[in-house]
């Protein structure tokens, strides 16, 4: 869901974390980890989420990884549909697995979908977002992908790349991620940072290596 804030826009699956045992615990699993069964995560305290494949301290707990959603299909996913997610992926150089993986997430592809706050279709725009990002009709799919699309590069040009922080923009507004430089104390938004880049990981070509090795970089602990 894109939360309520007003932008100046430019032309750009809750699954709980398991606690581990120890950090023997997971080297006994790192052979598994590597081939993409089992991925680790630790929030830090600035409240930025973490992932690896391969962990390094105590502090990162198992959950879910790639292979657990292989079997997952996005729904209703028509080849014009396919093509439109495509197309407008690209026109805002954005990645066509992720953009299913936050469809996936926001209204398992049901065009018609509202939530309870008023969030509209596939990709969930509020009707203020909507109206800002020149979004006539939210429930006709184009439309509203080309909207949330166009909210979702511009977050990720205003959080400097930074996946995680721009997701929990679109979730909980970029007013307050900005405020606090880092993933909202908010367990509905932790939560749906994590489900996308898992859908993220599934729904990559390349089984997830893509989101992987985006991450590697921030697995050191600080």
């Amino acid at each position: 869901m894109i939360a309520n804030d007003r932008v100046q826009v430019s032309d750009d699956p809750a699954v709980p974390s398991q606690p581990d045992t120890a950090l023997s615990s997971q080297r006994n699993e790192t052979s598994a980890s590597r081939s993409g069964d089992l991925v680790y995560q630790y929030v830090d305290r600035n409240g930025l989420i973490h992932f690896t494949n391969v962990p390094t301290s105590p502090r990162y707990k198992k959950t879910r990884g790639p292979r657990a959603f292989t079997q997952l299909q996005p729904k209703r996913l028509s080849p014009a549909l396919h093509e439109t997610i495509t197309q407008t992926s690209l026109a805002y150089r954005m990645n066509p697995a992720l953009v299913r993986a936050v469809i996936q997430a926001e209204s398992a592809y049901d065009p018609d979908a509202v939530s309870p706050k008023g969030a509209m279709g596939l990709m969930q725009l509020m009707p203020e977002m909507a109206w800002s990002l020149n979004v006539v009709n939210p429930y006709d799919p184009k439309q509203n992908i080309t909207g949330g699309v166009r909210h979702l590069r511009y977050l990720l040009d205003r959080f400097g790349g930074n996946l995680e922080l721009a997701l929990a923009a679109y979730h909980a507004g970029e007013t307050r991620v900005s405020r606090e430089s880092r993933i909202p104390r908010i367990s509905e938004t932790q939560q749906y940072v994590r489900k996308v880049i898992r859908f993220y990981q599934s729904f990559s070509r390349d089984g997830g290596s893509l989101v992987t090795r985006r991450f590697v970089n921030l697995l050191s602990p600080n």
